[in-house]
């Protein structure tokens, strides 16, 4: 009983994206995908100087400050440069880390003519 409204459902969705009116789903790739954690292998983050066409080179960061309504990080490379990062709410919880934490983060290729930083990978270091 339950396969015959699958299939109806199926063929719905598929008529709808004949129409157009359902487009395909696209997913934003990360710049450098790199393994969750922080392990030994992790290694520190940089922000870039700008202008890198494939994205920021993803590692380890500082934690400086959170904006939960934003969903936003500030982040500090080792060097002392810092960063604002937006992250996804369904991706990462920015209220679960605080100043002094320290985060891996992968990002996401940029959009052209975008500025701004996006994560695509987050994860709490554990020291």
């Amino acid at each position: 009983m339950r396969e015959p409204r699958r299939r109806t459902l199926l063929s719905a969705l598929a008529g709808l994206g004949a129409l157009g009116l359902v487009g395909p789903a696209r997913a934003q790739r990360v710049s450098r995908p790199i393994a969750p954690g922080g392990g030994a292998g992790a290694i520190a983050g940089r922000f870039n100087d700008g202008g890198v066409a494939s994205g920021m080179t993803p590692g380890v960061f500082t934690v400086v400050s959170t904006d939960a309504r934003a969903n936003t990080m500030q982040l500090r490379d080792d060097e002392g440069r810092t960063g604002t990062v937006h992250v996804s709410g369904d991706l990462f919880d920015v209220e679960t880390v605080k100043p002094g934490d320290r985060v891996q983060v992968d990002f996401k290729v940029p959009v052209e003519g975008s500025k701004g930083l996006e994560a695509g990978g987050v994860w709490k270091v554990q020291r």
